[in-house]
């Protein structure tokens, strides 16, 4: 679920409801929506940050909104050579694959934004041309290039890992683990100055030609001394206050994702999850008894937070341990190297053992953490895929075509690699294909006999005339 108040208000929100029901149920809190979510409270406390995130909203409005402003922007590309990216909207969707994108466009297309805006702020009127204005006073300075040197970096990792977040096949040992190497990579990077310098100084030229300061990037001229308030007057200023505001974003960020992802790495079972990872199990050169004794509190955890259900279905703890060892000896074996991953490899190891009835108590557990969600993005998708079959001009649909409709749109099968037999058999044998027309051959309701009478009837008429 997102974290709406209506799905997770501790009074009468949809969780507290469905677990006064089913007291084993695990609320899940989109990971996808929690990254988001970490990016806003990050903009509330960095405020050049926030600047940012307005310049590339107000960007995306300026050429949205404007076929002319739009026309013109292309045209500047070809002058400069630039096939130009269209700004598109950072913000107001829930996915940060979108701040990545308009970080690359305005990247790509900085030479020609630049020329365009200025001459828009000089050559135009009215309100085109205060607009213009505003844009091309913060986009032409030193400070905001090296910020967005800086956003380069942050937001393809935090990106990346909201795409993780977002696949089918992402599984709930993978969230600790992947928020952790994420956080660890910015606690280096928040203390190395070096590495962190070199980032924001990345394609900046900046030189003192007979006292004056100048400074460009990807061959384009920036404004050193900004007319934005508090700014530094000086190069060497300007870059030590974008390191500040870089070290300050990732702290937040290193903070911020420990507060969003406690809860959910805090919790017994998800917790006990990461010992079914194979890249999480003792070594050869471990003592035995570690390895004897690995896993058995993470299945007893998840037996005892689920033991109504499990009693139910005869489960049994000690059986469960008992086989949880000997699993981990045969797939050790099988899998030496321990390079498979978790959703590749537990799938195929149930195939295996399906009709066997070994490990059917373990594999009870394994298929529980199999099914436990991590993220709400295919829900997302099906609403806006649903917004497309289902337009006015389709408003009879009925829900069990819309369905269908919506599983062939969702379907991962590419049209190349499809197979139609199957469905051709189906939609074939499924019933008539014109109800109204008779079959071929004798009329239903009528014999033999009353073939032969008519014949000789018409035979008599025929002796008659």
């Amino acid at each position: 679920m997102d974290g709406a108040a209506v799905n997770f208000g501790c009074r009468v929100g949809v969780v507290t409801r469905l677990q006064e029901k089913v007291p084993s149920l695990i609320p899940i809190h989109c990971c996808a929506h929690r990254l988001e979510l970490v990016v806003k409270d990050i903009l509330k406390r960095v405020p050049f940050f926030q600047v940012v995130e307005d310049l590339l909203m107000s960007l995306y409005r300026f050429y949205h909104w404007s076929p002319l402003n739009w026309d013109e922007l292309k045209r500047m590309g070809e002058a400069f050579n630039i096939v130009i990216l269209k700004p598109p909207k950072a913000s107001g969707t829930r996915w940060l694959p979108h701040h990545e994108r308009a970080v690359v466009a305005v990247t790509r297309d900085f030479p020609a934004l630049v020329q365009h805006l200025g001459e828009v702020a000089t050559q135009a009127t009215g309100e085109r041309k205060l607009k213009a204005a505003g844009l091309y006073k913060v986009i032409r300075t030193l400070k905001f290039a090296s910020f967005l040197n800086f956003l380069r970096v942050f937001i393809p990792s935090m990106s990346g890992l909201s795409h993780l977040f977002q696949v089918n096949d992402s599984t709930v040992e993978m969230v600790a683990t992947k928020v952790q190497a994420l956080v660890t990579h910015f606690i280096k990077l928040q203390t190395d100055e070096q590495k962190l310098s070199s980032i924001l100084h990345k394609d900046l030229v900046i030189n003192d030609e007979e006292g004056v300061e100048q400074a460009t990037w990807f061959e384009t001229p920036l404004v050193v001394k900004s007319t934005l308030r508090h700014s530094p007057s000086t190069s060497a200023g300007v870059m030590e206050e974008s390191m500040k505001n870089a070290q300050e974003v990732l702290g937040q960020t290193i903070g911020k994702l420990g507060e969003r992802f406690d809860s959910y790495i805090a919790n017994p079972v998800l917790k006990a999850a990461n010992c079914f990872d194979m890249g999480n199990w003792p070594s050869e050169d471990d003592d035995d008894d570690d390895m004897e004794d690995f896993g058995a509190s993470q299945v007893e955890a998840i037996y005892k937070h689920y033991k109504r259900i499990m009693d139910m279905k005869g489960f049994s703890l000690e059986t469960a341990q008992a086989e949880w060892t000997e699993l981990q000896v045969v797939l050790k074996r099988k899998y030496p190297n321990r390079d498979k991953k978790f959703i590749k490899l537990w799938p195929s190891v149930l195939r295996s053992f399906q009709d066997t009835g070994r490990f059917d108590n373990i594999f009870s557990i394994i298929r529980l953490l199999l099914i436990i969600p991590i993220h709400t993005s295919e829900c997302e998708r099906t609403f806006s895929h649903m917004n497309f079959v289902k337009t006015d001009w389709r408003s009879r649909l009925q829900s069990s075509a819309l369905t269908s409709l919506l599983m062939i749109k969702l379907s991962p099968t590419t049209l190349e690699a499809f197979d139609p037999t199957n469905s051709i058999s189906l939609w074939y044998d499924g019933g008539k294909r014109r109800p109204a027309t008779q079959p071929y051959g004798s009329r239903a309701g009528r014999n033999e006999h009353e073939y032969a009478e008519s014949e000789v009837s018409d035979e008599t008429e025929d002796s008659d005339n």
